[in-house]
C-alpha cells in the first residue's frame, strides 16, 4: 500500500512514522476500552455507554436546559417593547435601521466613575462659542442653586480643563460663555457653562434614568410650525446625531428661555394634549424644566446626576446644519409607530390648501386639472390649517403616503421634512415686486434635505391677479423688510399657467416611477 510498510511484528508503519497495530489487535484489544468502543459488534455484544458521543450529548442537553432557563429569566425582566423594537434582525424596516445607525456612541455601561469629563465639536470656544457643541459625562444638577456641577478629582486641581489654543493659557474653570443653549440668530443670547467642583460625586446622589439629556432653550418663535421644526426640533435632534448619541428615550431639559414670551411653546411644543406636541417626532418624553428634575428626584437629595448631557445645538438649525435629514425622518416614523410600506401601489399627489396669507386660491382647480392629466395618480386636497388640530401621528400618516406635495411657501412647506424618501415637494416661490425676481422663502432651510426632492414653482405677476387679499396683503415702503422681500411676500396666489404645473408635477411622477417601478400600462398620461 502506497505510503505504508509492514513490520515483522505485524505492525504497520505509515509514511509519517506512526506505528499502528494489526487489524485484529487494533479492533479487540480489551486492555484499551476506547479501542473496544470503536470496534465493530462482536458475538452479539453491545457498545459501552461511556462513549465520547454519549458524554457530548449529555453536555449538550445540560447546555440546552441552561439556555432555556436564561431565556425565560431574561424575558421576565425585559422592559416593554417600543414601537421601533421587536423586528427580526433580517427584516427590520429600513427606517428603523437608519435610526439605529446614529446610536453607536451611546453609553451602554452603568459605571459611575465619580468624576466628570467632556468633549466638544464644531468651532473652538476661543473662535466662536456660538458654534460650539459639547457633551458632558457624569455631571449633576444642584437642587438648591439649579446649577450644573462638573466634578474634578482634587488631586488634579492643578491640571487645567484645557489650554487656550491661541495663547496657550491654562483654563481651570469653564468660561461663562462656553456654550450657547439657544438659537444663534435670536437675541438675547443664552450662554451657559457648568460649575467646577473639586471633589468626587457623592454616592448618595441619584442618577437619572435617561441615557442622554439635552439642555436647550426655547424661544419666542416656536409657536409657528416652521420655526418650531426648523429652529427647535431639528437642532435638538441634530445635536444628538452629531455625537451619534440619539435615542428616543432622551430627556429634553429646558434651558433659560430665549426671548420674552415663554407661553409661545404652549401651542406646538408643550400643548395640553401631548399627542399634538412636535417633540413626539424625536422623543418619548415630555419637555421638562430644571425644577421638574428636582421635583422628580427622591426626597432629601441634594442633586441629580446624568450619565450624559449635550448642549450647544443653537447653530444646528435647518438653515445651518450640515447633517442628514433622512435620519430625522426615520426617527420620526419610528417614534410615531408608523408602518412604513415603500414603495406604494400607486403615486399620490397631495395639494395643500390653507386660509390666511400665502394660500393658493385656486387649489381645487389645480387638483381637478392634475386628476384629468394623470389618471393613474390619486390626487387629494388636504387642509393645512386642520393639520394643527389633529394628532401628530395622523398628520404624518397623511404625508407618509404622499408621492408629490404641492404647497404654499412658508410654514406649511416645512411638511416636506415628513415626506417619505423619494417624494417631491413642489413649493411656491414668491415674486419680489421690486427686482421682479423669483425668491424662495424657505430655501435656506431646505438646502441640506437629502431624502426629498425640492421643486420650486416660479411665479409671475399674472399669478397675483384676481386674488382676494390684495392690496391689504402688500408690504409698504418703509417696512424694514421691504427692500429685501418686496411687497408680495405675504400675498395669496392664483396659478394662471396650469400647464406649467402639469409639467412640474409630471416630472416628479416620472422620478417616482423611476425609483419605485412604472405601472403595467405603457401609455402613462404624463408621457404624452
Amino acid at each position: 500500500m502506497r505510503g505504508r510498510s509492514s513490520g515483522t511484528d505485524g505492525t504497520i508503519k505509515t509514511a509519517f512514522g506512526q506505528r499502528i497495530t494489526g487489524g485484529l489487535e487494533r479492533a479487540f484489544d480489551l486492555r484499551d476500552p476506547y479501542k473496544l468502543n470503536r470496534a465493530p459488534m462482536l458475538r452479539g455484544g453491545k457498545r459501552r455507554l461511556t462513549s465520547i458521543g454519549s458524554i457530548v450529548c449529555a453536555l449538550l442537553g445540560i447546555a440546552l436546559l441552561v439556555g432555556i432557563g436564561v431565556f425565560i429569566g431574561r424575558e421576565l425582566v425585559r422592559p416593554p417593547k417600543r414601537s421601533w423594537e421587536g423586528f427580526k434582525p433580517g427584516s427590520e424596516p429600513l427606517h428603523v435601521l437608519e435610526m439605529k445607525g446614529i446610536q453607536t456612541s451611546l453609553r451602554t455601561d452603568n459605571n459611575f466613575p465619580g468624576y466628570s469629563s467632556f468633549a466638544c465639536m464644531g468651532h473652538k470656544w476661543e473662535d466662536d462659542y456660538l458654534q460650539n457643541s459639547c457633551r458632558f459625562h457624569d455631571i449633576c444638577l444642584n437642587h438648591s442653586s439649579l446649577e450644573w456641577q462638573y466634578y474634578v478629582d482634587p488631586e488634579e486641581a492643578e491640571v487645567p480643563l484645557f489650554y487656550h489654543y491661541l495663547n496657550g493659557h491654562a483654563v481651570y474653570e469653564f468660561p461663562g460663555d462656553f456654550i450657547m443653549t439657544g438659537h444663534v440668530h435670536i437675541l438675547p443670547y443664552t450662554s451657559w457653562a457648568p460649575k467646577v467642583v473639586h471633589g468626587r460625586i457623592p454616592e448618595k446622589y441619584p442618577y437619572s434614568d435617561a441615557p442622554v439629556a439635552v439642555f436647550h432653550s426655547l424661544n419666542d418663535f416656536v409657536g409657528s410650525f416652521r420655526h418650531a421644526l426648523f429652529d427647535f426640533i431639528l437642532p435638538v435632534f441634530n445635536l444628538m446625531q452629531l455625537f451619534r448619541m440619539y435615542t428616543p428615550e432622551f430627556l429634553l431639559i429646558e434651558a433659560p428661555h430665549q426671548g420674552h414670551d415663554p407661553d409661545a411653546a404652549k401651542f406646538l411644543i408643550k400643548p395640553d394634549d401631548p399627542l399634538l406636541s412636535l417633540t413626539r417626532l424625536i422623543s418619548q418624553n415630555d419637555v421638562v424644566t430644571l425644577r421638574d428634575v428636582r421635583r422628580s428626584s427622591p426626597p432629601r437629595t441634594d442633586a441629580t446626576c446624568f450619565h450624559t448631557v449635550l448642549a450647544g445645538s443653537g447653530h444646528l438649525q435647518a438653515s445651518e446644519a450640515r447633517v442628514r435629514t433622512s435620519t430625522f425622518w426615520a426617527a420620526a416614523m419610528a417614534n410615531l409607530g408608523l408602518q412604513v410600506k415603500l414603495p406604494q401601489d400607486h403615486p399620490v399627489v397631495t395639494v395643500i390648501t390653507k386660509k390666511g396669507r400665502r394660500s393658493i386660491e385656486n387649489a381645487e382647480q389645480i387638483a381637478d386639472r392634475l386628476r384629468e392629466r394623470f389618471p393613474e395618480a390619486e390626487v387629494a386636497l388636504v387642509d393645512g390649517n386642520s393639520l394643527n388640530t389633529v394628532p401628530l401621528k395622523t398628520r404624518a400618516e397623511t404625508l407618509l403616503r404622499t408621492s408629490v406635495m404641492v404647497t404654499p411657501c412658508g410654514s406649511l412647506a416645512a411638511l416636506a421634512y415628513l415626506l417619505p424618501p423619494g417624494a417631491t415637494a413642489v413649493v411656491m416661490n414668491y415674486l419680489q415686486s421690486e427686482t421682479k425676481a423669483n425668491v424662495q422663502l424657505d430655501d435656506d432651510a431646505f438646502w441640506n434635505v437629502d431624502h426629498v426632492t425640492l421643486a420650486y414653482y416660479p411665479l409671475g405677476p399674472e399669478d397675483y391677479e384676481g386674488t382676494t387679499d390684495r392690496p391689504a396683503c402688500q408690504k409698504q415702503k418703509g417696512d424694514p423688510m421691504f427692500e429685501e422681500e418686496g411687497a408680495l411676500v405675504n400675498c395669496n396666489v392664483k396659478i394662471a399657467d396650469l400647464e406649467r404645473m402639469e409639467h412640474i408635477v409630471g416630472a416628479a411622477l416620472r422620478r417616482w416611477h423611476a425609483e419605485h417601478g412604472a405601472p403595467n400600462r405603457a401609455d402613462l398620461a404624463f408621457q404624452r
